[in-house]
């Protein structure tokens, strides 16, 4: 169980933000697409319940099951949850345990993806829809720190998860 602390900001180019990762010394981790579906249950109703259960693979990389669960005490500033995560070996076995189980797949996305890591911070240059984001996660000190480093200002920070920003995009 960890608790994720991230901001969003939406950017016109991922380039500059890219070479001032290079500049500081940043770590590549991983780039590549990511796929993201999510599933609800009819009885436990887990959106009411402000919690979420994606399976994410990223081809060529790893899959990953993630319960995301809102915390309580929210800091307006930063989308703050409760993650517990497992990689997996198997994504289309664990997708066929969920749909057995009674699990509805409700939402699904792809965005392209770098995974940076700088400092005790993850930078995430992404792409969904066209539209680009840079995704700092990390403590409050941290996001803020690599914000002012990559020319962003913390009052443009976004909260929205991508689920919302993809649902939104969709209309």
């Amino acid at each position: 169980m960890a608790k994720e602390r991230e901001l969003k900001f939406r950017v016109d180019g991922l380039a500059p933000i890219r070479g001032v990762l290079r500049k500081l010394g940043a770590k590549l981790v991983w780039r590549g697409a990511e796929a993201s579906q999510y599933f609800e249950h009819p009885l436990l109703r887990l959106s009411e319940t402000g919690k979420t259960l994606r399976l994410r693979k990223w081809p060529g990389h790893s899959a990953m099951l993630t319960l995301k669960s809102k915390l309580g005490g929210k800091d307006a500033k930063y989308k703050i949850r409760e993650e517990k995560q497992t990689y997996l070996r198997n994504f289309s076995a664990m997708e066929k345990i969920l749909l057995g189980l009674g699990f509805v797949k409700t939402q699904f996305y792809r965005k392209k993806r770098e995974h940076w890591s700088y400092g005790g911070a993850h930078i995430e240059l992404d792409v969904l829809r066209g539209i680009k984001f840079v995704e700092i996660e990390g403590s409050a000190a941290k996001i803020k720190q690599m914000a002012g480093l990559l020319g962003l200002k913390m009052e443009d920070g976004i909260t929205k998860s991508y689920l919302a920003i993809s649902k939104e995009l969709k209309k």
